[in-house]
Parts: C-alpha cells; sequence; structure tokens
C-alpha cells in the first residue's frame, strides 16, 4: 500500500498539469460556452484524481516486473503489458515513508477544511434572521425558474447575497438590500436561484472532497478556480435570459458590486456561493458584453485544433505512468536476478550451486515462448552454472553478504533501529491520543494546544529522521548497496557471454 501510495503522488505531480494544459488550449481556441467550459474543467479534475491512482489496483510484488522483463530480454522478446508504456522510477525506501506520511497529511487536512467550511456555513445560516421583504418577487422567480421556494434571510455578515444548503437552500441577504433598485433586486434574486437550480451548492462540495487527494497541488487548486468562475457565467447567462437583457443584468451587476463589495470578503470564499468572488467579475462582465462572432469556418478549425490538442494530452497523460521501485534490500537476500538464475535459495556457508534450475511458468499474458527458445534458454543456464568461474563468483557474492548481514545484525545498528522504532512510536503515540482526535474532529486548527502537541510530534519525528539520514547509517546503507550492485553486475556479465550458441 506504501508503494501504491507513492506511486498515486509521483504521477500526480505531472498529470493533472498535462491534462490542464490541454483543457486550457481548447478553451482559448475554441472558445466555448460557459456550460461546455465548466463540463471541461470538470473533467479535468476527475481524470486527475482517477488517472494517478492506476497502480493502486496492482497486487503483484515491485519485482514482477523486473524479473519478466530479464526473462524476456534474455530471448530477444519484450514483454506484454496491458499498459507497455510504463516506467520505472528508482524510489529510496526512506524517501517513500516520507512522502506518504506528508501526503496524508495534506489529504486530511483538506477534509478538515471542508468539514471546517460545512460547520461555518451552518453557523452562519443559525446566526441570520428570516426576512419578509422580497418574498412575493422571490416566489414569482422561483416558479419560473421551477424550483422550491427556499427560504430568505439576513446577516449582517454577508456582503454579497449567496445560497447555503443543499437540502433546504436559503438564500442569504446582506443588510440594507432594499436600498437597491427592483431590477437589481431582480437580478441578484435571479442568479442565486439560479444556482439553487443547477445544485451547485452540492456540486461545489462534491468537487472539494474529489479533490482533497490533490489539495496540495496548485494546478488542481487553479482548476478549482475555473470550475467556481465558470459556475458563476453559467449563472449569469441564466439570469441574463430570465431578465431578456445581457447588457441590463450586466449594468445591475456593476451596481451591485460597486455598492456591496468592502472589506468584508466571506463572499469570495470557496465554501460559499456568492454573486461576487475575487478577480472573477471582470471576466463575468466581459463575457456578458461579448459580441464578437467568428465566421464558422474559423470556429470549426479553432474546434477542431483545440480539440486535438486536448486529446493529444489526455492521451499522454493516460498512456504514460511512473512506477516507483523500493531502492531497498531486506534481510541482506540476493538480488532478484540472482535468485532467478540459481533457481533456489542459496545457503549461509558457501556452496556450489546446482547446476539443473527448474525453468518457471511465464506470468499469466505473455507471450508463449518456442521451443528454440527455450532449449536456447536452458544451455545458456547450463553452460553458466557449469562454469567454475561462476561458483567462484557466487561464493565471493555470498561472502559479501554475509558482510552486510554481520553488519545489519551488529549490535549498534540493532540499537539505531530499537531507537529509530521508539521514536516513531512515540509520534503514533501523539498522533493516536484522545485529546489529538477530539480536537481533529471539532476542526479546531488554532487551537494552542492542538498547536503545541501537533510541534511536539515534528520534533519527535525529525529525530527520527535524523537517525536515518546520519552519516554512519548512510554510510554502512550505501556500502551494502555498491557491494550488491558488483556483484549483480559482475554476474550479468558473466550470464551474457557474446557469441553463445546452443550444442547440437
Amino acid at each position: 500500500m506504501e508503494r501504491a501510495l507513492a506511486e498515486y503522488v509521483v504521477n500526480a505531480l505531472w498529470q493533472p498539469p498535462v491534462l490542464a494544459a490541454g483543457a486550457w488550449l481548447f478553451v482559448r481556441l475554441a472558445r466555448p460556452s460557459p456550460g461546455m467550459q465548466h463540463g471541461i474543467w470538470l473533467a479535468v479534475l476527475a481524470l486527475a484524481v482517477l488517472l494517478p491512482g492506476r497502480g493502486l489496483q496492482k497486487a503483484e510484488p515491485v519485482h514482477a516486473t523486473v524479473m519478466v522483463t530479464q526473462e524476456s530480454a534474455a530471448i530477444g522478446e519484450e514483454p506484454f503489458s496491458l499498459f507497455p508504456r510504463t516506467r520505472d522510477l528508482t524510489l529510496n525506501a526512506s524517501v517513500s515513508r516520507w512522502l506518504v506520511r506528508i501526503y496524508l497529511a495534506t489529504v486530511v487536512l483538506a477534509l478538515l477544511r471542508i468539514a471546517r467550511a460545512w460547520h461555518a456555513a451552518r453557523s452562519l445560516v443559525g446566526r441570520s434572521r428570516e426576512i419578509f421583504q422580497h418574498r412575493a418577487e422571490l416566489a414569482d422567480l422561483s416558479n419560473r425558474f421551477r424550483v422550491k421556494l427556499p427560504k430568505l434571510r439576513e446577516s449582517e455578515e454577508v456582503s454579497s447575497p449567496m445560497v447555503v444548503g443543499v437540502a433546504v437552500p436559503v438564500v442569504l441577504l446582506p443588510e440594507g438590500f432594499d436600498r437597491f433598485t427592483e431590477d437589481q433586486v431582480r437580478a441578484a434574486l435571479c442568479h442565486e436561484l439560479a444556482h439553487v437550480k443547477r445544485q451547485d451548492y452540492l456540486m461545489n462540495l462534491v468537487c472539494q472532497v474529489a479533490a482533497s487527494p490533490l489539495a496540495w497541488h496548485p494546478v488542481v487548486h487553479a482548476v478549482q478556480q475555473r470550475l467556481r468562475v465558470t459556475r458563476e457565467m453559467v449563472c449569469d447567462a441564466m439570469a441574463a435570459q430570465e431578465m431578456e437583457s445581457d447588457i441590463g443584468y450586466a449594468k445591475c451587476l456593476l451596481a451591485l458590486a460597486h455598492s456591496m463589495l468592502g472589506d468584508r470578503d466571506i463572499a469570495g470564499r470557496a465554501e460559499f456561493l456568492g454573486l461576487f468572488g475575487k478577480n472573477t467579475l471582470e471576466e463575468r462582465i466581459m463575457r456578458l458584453m461579448e459580441t464578437t462572432r467568428m465566421s464558422m469556418r474559423a470556429r470549426l478549425a479553432r474546434v477542431a485544433t483545440g480539440a486535438a490538442m486536448m486529446i493529444a494530452t489526455g492521451s499522454l497523460a493516460a498512456i504514460f505512468h511512473v512506477t516507483p521501485t523500493m531502492a531497498e534490500q531486506t534481510n541482506g537476500a540476493p538480488p532478484p536476478a540472482v535468485q532467478a538464475a540459481a533457481g533456489q535459495t542459496q545457503p549461509e556457508t558457501a556452496q556450489r550451486v546446482a547446476p539443473v534450475p527448474p525453468s518457471k511458468p511465464a506470468p499469466a499474458g505473455h507471450a508463449v515462448h518456442s521451443n528454440r527458445a527455450e532449449q536456447m534458454k536452458m544451455e545458456k543456464a547450463r553452460m553458466i552454472l557449469e562454469d567454475p568461474e561462476f561458483h567462484q563468483r557466487m561464493e565471493d557474492a555470498q561472502r559479501q553478504m554475509a558482510k552486510a548481514n554481520a553488519i545489519l545484525d551488529s549490535p549498534e545498528f540493532k540499537q539505531r533501529m530499537k531507537d529509530a522504532q521508539r521514536q516513531m512510536e512515540k509520534a503514533t503515540a501523539v498522533f493516536n491520543s484522545p485529546e489529538f482526535k477530539k480536537q481533529m474532529e471539532n476542526a479546531i486548527l488554532n487551537d494552542a494546544d492542538f498547536q503545541r502537541k501537533m510541534a511536539d510530534a515534528q520534533k519527535q519525528m525529525a529525530k527520527a529522521a535524523e537517525v536515518f539520514e546520519s552519516p554512519e547509517f548512510k554510510q554502512r546503507i550505501d556500502e551494502i548497496t555498491r557491494k550488491a550492485d558488483e556483484d549483480a553486475r559482475r554476474f550479468e556479465e558473466q550470464s551474457s557471454p557474446e557469441g553463445t550458441a546452443p550444442t547440437q
């Protein structure tokens, strides 16, 4: 599971930017309607979250792919794979563990932010008061939009009209909303009822929860911003259609913005569907005032070019996949290539290798080898295993492995590992304490006691990291890895003699 999460994070680094770039090119060239733009960015968000998780369904061990590749390379054939463009990436095991821990922390924090926003929205509605002005006009517009009449409340904490709630939507109006003209009030109510009709509050919540696995990614934040802007554009188009004038609705929008936008920015927060958001009003007004019309031929050419680029980038992100492998050997075991060639597990004392290893069946999904290829493979293996020099190299490799085992079994090394384990257990105890869980559930992220416990946990984790990053530990691991790599390289050179031909 740790390797799968590391694989998800590694692929999430590059796949969402590629998908977003393709969508941006299509929008810039084709200039589709706000509804189509919103659908495109929804698709980009879904693919950005799902595509990196392709490796989560793999159940085979990490070295399985490497062994299949070696067997196929021995006879000059390419291995068959459902995703032939998968690429391997060597990732240090300790780096992978820390990467996974940091990633899980970002996901938890993102979910806590969503929970806090939901609680803040409910509290905002609870502190508001019911009003009866504009109720008749709201009822008439609700019939026109064919939606259930929402509740109408007033709050001094909001700076512009907004919608809150899923099952029972509430339209919150700022204080002093009576000072606006009839057309301006009608424009604001039409916009909010468009949100209710489209169930944008629920969709916004779903998008934030779906994007929580990539809450750390700046490109995903940019995609969510485009979703918010296009959502407001769609509601602007619906409200302008109800008012039967794009220009008239745009004028009302500007008048409302000039009067309402002040120091309070709650309307611009992502968890609220306010009439005005940060840095979106100008683009919305320009969209309503747009009068430029392209010829059909030019429009088709731009759409075809943009679609081709978007499909190309999407295919690139879907076909290529990076598969990280852990650069770590456990218990001083020989490399998989040595085990595959020898066909049996070597004892700790130096012994001669049995000369006839059984050939294992090819994994499911791979091409069936011909009899001639199998004979060549067995003959080459027999010649290698009967060579005295090969036995000498294997004995040298075993002696090197024994030295590595001695290092790993030394009291000093074991003591360091125990110290690191104790530090990690202390950090885990802090995260699993009832006080910490209670604070996480209540989303009290700014509490002083919570911050102190987080600081203590970080110190414990930093101490554990110092143990793993110490020069002595790194030097010993490097020596073991270097010696294992040299033995594997010498074995590969011995196992692939040039010009070897089968005996007739």
